[in-house]
């Protein structure tokens, strides 16, 4: 599960500056967002970049410019250094919805954002599932790892 995604806006007079941030209490520093927009607009043909940042791997999104004026937003996820499998399906799912997010009106951008990052950590949750047959011990089997009840309470039930 990435450990944050942040939607980098530019502004004239401050640069860039987070616009929306997915979950609320992920930081990062300004001195990294400058550093990912120069990454960003060294490698201009590409909207999809992969960096190494100390212990974590970082995925940026720019749409990239083909004519007019440059595009100073991007799209930063931020992953553990474990999760280098999940890095081509979040990078798929940046390519189909990172331009629509990113050619947003500012005023409705950050919504379409939010509900973006929203799915892309809500889908990589996982869920157990116990199956067997009546009386083999599923029910015990859930109490004792996931609501922590003692053995010998168990054993009386």
């Amino acid at each position: 599960m990435p450990k944050g995604i942040f939607l980098i806006g530019w502004d004239n007079t401050l640069g860039s500056k987070i616009e929306a941030k997915f979950p609320q209490n992920c930081q990062i520093q300004n001195n990294r967002i400058t550093q990912y927009l120069v990454t960003l607009q060294a490698f201009g043909k590409s909207s999809n970049i992969q960096i190494k940042d100390n212990n974590d791997l970082v995925l940026i999104y720019g749409y990239p410019v083909r004519e007019g004026t440059a595009n100073y937003d991007f799209i930063i996820v931020i992953l553990d250094d474990l999760e280098e499998s999940d890095i081509p399906k979040i990078q798929s799912k940046l390519n189909l919805k990172g331009e629509k997010i990113l050619t947003t009106p500012k005023p409705k951008r950050k919504m379409a954002f939010l509900d973006f990052a929203r799915n892309l950590i809500k889908q990589e949750q996982k869920k157990i599932v116990f199956m067997g047959y009546p009386n083999s011990g599923k029910t015990t089997t859930k109490y004792f790892f996931f609501e922590k009840i003692q053995s010998e309470k168990l054993d009386r039930k």
